[in-house]
């Protein structure tokens, strides 16, 4: 309901390329309750990043709940997770509606995205939910596409891993020297 929710819009550009590979861009969306989050760079901590449409929301809980049980201690403590919600087919009538849905069936923040800026610029399928693991410095270490399967979960589990080792022995920071 509050205007700021259907006003605010994400700075992201295109990904620029590095020698290190594609950077994730900086941008702000609006939560279903109203909070403006931020995705910069650097920042402390690595982030997992969740990127689809409302289609592709009934498969977030695949990629989740295995992460929750494997990292239990480290989930939200070493590092970030992030959803963004790609709703730009929902009319500005339903908007409203949308935000009380979303806000009805999640307990944590799911970020706005009623023009598809970042699913357009990070290139995400429609239906499809894509999957991001960031290194601290803003380079897109994994990109998954598609349900979660077994082994998709053990290359994201993977990667994590190497990220979360890399940052707690300061490598991450030598990437780009």
């Amino acid at each position: 309901q509050a205007p700021e929710m259907y006003g605010a819009t994400a700075y992201a550009g295109t990904a620029p390329l590095s020698r290190d590979g594609p950077r994730m861009p900086s941008f702000s969306l609006v939560t279903q309750h109203g909070d403006t989050k931020h995705v910069a760079f650097p920042r402390r901590r690595p982030l997992i990043l969740a990127v689809g449409d409302r289609k592709a929301a009934r498969h977030v809980e695949d990629w989740i709940e295995p992460l929750k049980r494997r990292y239990a201690d480290a989930f939200g403590a070493s590092f970030d997770v992030h959803g963004v919600a790609d709703l730009s087919d929902v009319s500005s009538m339903a908007r409203s509606v949308v935000v009380l849905v979303v806000r009805e069936r999640t307990d944590y923040p799911v970020m706005l995205d009623w023009h598809g800026e970042i699913a357009s610029t990070l290139k995400v399928n429609d239906e499809e939910l894509t999957v991001f693991v960031v290194d601290s410095n803003g380079r897109i270490r994994l990109r998954l596409t598609g349900r979660a399967t077994t082994s998709r979960i053990g290359r994201l589990s993977d990667t994590i891993d190497t990220v979360l080792e890399e940052a707690s022995q300061g490598l991450e920071a030598d990437a780009y020297r």
